[in-house]
């Protein structure tokens, strides 16, 4: 990820209690010339599971959703990698060593799998926030609905 933007920055406004993120809205200023959301915003929303990303600037805000796809990519490389953790902890607490643990058969499936929906995540969201970030309407049209703002507000 892009070093210009951490996401304990960008997601840095927490909800109020009882309620859940939706969506990552980043304001720029005018000065800035990005009109939508960029790469490293995307990316950020997706590794949250944020559905919308919006970027704002001088007078106006530009919203996209994020392909269900990739959500799905990415809540699937998170189970994957919490089975992982809870196997881990238990072979530890059963006395194995880490070198034991990798060559542990379930252990090592459940790792290949969070990585393998890990890339397809990471580069599908590359995809989607390249195309939308140049406004490659060809790329875009693989996405459908989710190639198109959903909302955007101009004053």
């Amino acid at each position: 990820m892009d070093e210009e933007f951490l996401g304990e920055r960008l997601l840095a406004t927490s909800c109020p209690r009882g309620c859940k993120p939706e969506g990552l809205f980043v304001s720029r200023p005018s000065a800035h010339p990005e009109r939508v959301p960029t790469l490293t915003e995307i990316r950020v929303g997706a590794q949250a599971l944020l559905p919308i990303v919006c970027a704002g600037i001088d007078r106006k805000i530009v919203c996209y959703r994020i392909p269900e796809r990739i959500l799905d990519y990415r809540r699937v490389e998170k189970m994957y990698s919490k089975e992982a953790k809870d196997v881990f902890k238990h072979l530890i607490q059963r006395g194995f060593g880490p070198d034991e643990i990798i060559k542990y058969p379930g252990y090592a499936d459940l790792i290949e799998k969070a990585n393998h929906n890990a890339k397809l995540c990471w580069s599908s969201t590359s995809d989607f926030a390249r195309a939308i970030e140049r406004q490659d309407r060809l790329t875009l049209r693989r996405y459908g609905r989710y190639g198109e703002p959903f909302l955007e507000v101009v004053w």
